[in-house]
Formats: structure tokens, sequence, C-alpha cells
């Protein structure tokens, strides 16, 4: 075992704290990384939640109270812009969404949280619309169309409402589901709408807003690559193209039910996890590229190659894999008694991982040091950590 003690960076933001960092190297296994780089601190607050726009040049969080939102530069890690009071309850990442542009994203307002409210990102200020009208009971997502000209609220009140970007105005309600509206997309091409409740998936017409189809599934995932559909039930995943509305396969080969599925970038990839097993997928044969067994996962997520993937579990641990050979390259681990990773995404340079945590702490991890090739995480012309911070 190689004991190496690195010290990280400081950034004069004034809400950002460089942290001694401690990596364990073995020469036969993954990197053990225990400290994280920096603490995305506001005031000795605690967040709920973060989220990128596609561009991964800006993230939003909410804090734990609902009394701050915050806009970052997901580059450099300053402070944008912070406003109170905070329209939205806890449930952020289910009730806000940027826009694919990435100068807008949308809230739901409160204390009711049935009015989207719309957000501009413009010359580092957050400028906001007045409180949408339309529906009943609580927003629970939102969704943009490609092309940005379109986005589509959905809710406790069994509706989805379809609303015009540029005007703000309501285009259409859509009625058809018995529960809650969970989530919603549209396709790539912008000319079908999906809605998913419990065990009911509805494809609309997204030109006159007629039924296509009612599926008995819940939605997983959309591709819009590739134009296909996740749907999940019980322990099996079924695909389905979104363009003609047919059925492709089945994934078969979890044990337990599916808590979640994700499509790589591309769509070449699937990878779907239950409590205890995550299994990448090739979309196009339906044929497992591997399998892997870690404890109580929370969440998953590709990087945008798609050659690797990062789990967050509630053994306190964020780990990072090859997404083909399944091979272990990176654990992040949480020192603290209860505290556990409740999700982690990549950040654009894929440098660093983000992680929330359960007690509501946004932390910055410098996995730089490790080399893309295999197990090799020295730096090939110094034999020493590379740990640049770009």
């Amino acid at each position: 075992m190689k004991k190496l003690l690195l010290l990280s960076l400081t950034f004069m933001s004034g809400c950002l704290y460089s942290m001694q960092k401690d990596i364990s190297i073995e020469t036969h296994s993954a990197a053990l990384i225990t400290r994280p780089l920096m603490l995305i601190n506001q005031n000795n607050e605690k967040f709920s939640s973060v989220l990128f726009n596609d561009q991964k040049t800006l993230f939003v969080v909410l804090d734990l109270e609902c009394s701050t939102l915050t806009v970052y530069n997901a580059l450099t890690y300053k402070k944008i812009g912070t406003k109170k009071p905070c329209p939205f309850s806890k449930s952020i990442n289910r009730a806000l969404t940027f826009n694919h542009e990435g100068d807008q994203f949308i809230t739901r307002d409160g204390p009711s949280l049935n009015k989207p409210i719309i957000w501009y990102t413009e010359k580092n200020v957050s400028i906001e619309t007045d409180p949408l009208k339309g529906h009943k009971d609580p927003i629970i997502h939102v969704a943009f169309s490609q092309k940005d000209d379109k986005f589509v609220t959905t809710s406790v009140d069994t509706t989805a409402i379809v609303w015009n970007a540029s005007t703000n105005t309501e285009l259409k309600v859509l009625k058809g589901h018995t529960s809650h509206v969970n989530f919603a997309t549209f396709n790539q091409k912008g000319d079908t709408l999906i809605t998913t409740a419990d065990r009911e998936t509805i494809l609309w017409d997204a030109t006159d807003y007629t039924q296509k189809a009612s599926l008995p599934y819940t939605c997983g995932a959309y591709n819009g690559a590739t134009d296909k559909i996740l749907l999940l039930k019980d322990q099996y995943a079924h695909l389905w193209d979104a363009k003609y509305v047919e059925f492709t396969m089945t994934l078969r080969g979890h044990h337990e039910p599916i808590m979640s599925a994700t499509f790589s970038p591309s769509g070449d990839k699937i990878i779907t996890n239950s409590w205890n097993q995550a299994i990448i997928w090739d979309t196009a044969t339906g044929q497992k590229i591997t399998v892997i067994n870690s404890p109580r996962i929370l969440s998953a997520a590709f990087n945008a190659g798609a050659d690797k993937i990062v789990l967050s579990s509630r053994d306190k641990t964020a780990k990072i894999y090859d997404s083909t050979t399944g091979t272990l390259l990176v654990t992040i681990q949480k020192q603290t008694d209860q505290d556990y990773i409740a999700s982690a995404l990549f950040n654009k340079e894929e440098d660093h991982l983000i992680t929330v945590s359960s007690y509501g702490d946004i932390e910055i991890w410098d996995i730089s040091h490790y080399c893309q090739s295999g197990n090799d995480f020295l730096d090939k012309d110094t034999d020493e950590l590379g740990c640049s911070l770009q």
C-alpha cells in the first residue's frame, strides 16, 4: 500500500473551503478518496440537491430549509446569484429543470407548489417571472422540448399541462391518467410527448395532443439520440421505439424491482439498478455488458463518454466503475457516522465528482489523479499522483 497526502488548491470565492485530502492507492485495486477537495457552503447552510444545465456550465442548489436558491458557475464553482425566499419544497430535482440552451430554469412557487416560475440566468443575474396558473395541486416534474419552444409540467392533480415557452401561456391540459403524473418528456423531434403515472405511460401527439398509445408500465428513461423509451415493471425493463410505438425487447436479469434506469448520452448503453445490483446493457442487442453487485444503491449515472459510471450508496460511498468490464476504479468514502452520499455526478471536465449527502453537504471530489487507462492511477512521467485542477 502506498500512502500519499495531497493538499488541494484554495478558491477565493467566499463560499468554497479547501480541505486536506487523503488518497490511498493500492497497486492492485481502486483508489480510495476519503476527504473532499472542497465543500460548497453558504453560511454553513445545508443543501438538499444540485441540478446542472445540459452544458454543465451552471448548477442550481436549494438549501434544506427552502429559504435560499443559489446559482453557481459549474466551471469555477463561484456563486453567480442568490434568491430569497426560495419558492419550492425539498423535492427540487422533480420540480426544477433547465432548458436545453441552459439560460432558463423552472421551479414551482410556494406554498401551494402548483404554479411554475421561469428563471432567466442572463449576465450573471437570475430574473424570475410571475407564477403561471394552471394546476390545482403541486407540480411534480417539468421538462422542455428539444427546441425549447414548449415545456410541460406534471402534477399531483393527475394532469400534465403543455406551455408555450416564449409567451408563457397554456397550450393544452392533458387528461388521461388516473393518478399522480410523475414524469414527462418530449421526444427528440418534438412531435411526441410521453407522460407517466403509477404503472401507466401515455404517448401523446404533440401537435393535436391526442393519445397515440397507453402502456401499462412506468416510464424509466427516454433517449433522444435513439428515440427509445425504457418502461419499468417490477424486475423487468421493456425497451420501446417511441417514434413508431413499437415494442423492441425486454431486459431480464434483475431479481429485485428496478428502482431507476438511465441511458448513456448516445443511447448505446443502459444502466438499470435495483437496491443491491446495477446492470449495464447493450441497447442494440439487449445483452448484458456487465453486472455490478453493490449494496443499497441510491443513484447511477454515466459520464459523457459512457465508459464510466458512478453509483452512490447508503454505505457512505460513491464508486466509479469501468462500464465495460465492471472494474472498480475509484471509491469515495464519507467518514461521518450517519451521513451518506445520496447522489453523484461527473463535472464537465470529468476531473471532479460532485456529490450530495443525506445531511445536505454538496462536496467536490478530485478524481483527476487516476489515469483513464485501466488501473494505472499514477502519472506516467513522474510516478506521482496527478492532481491538476482545471
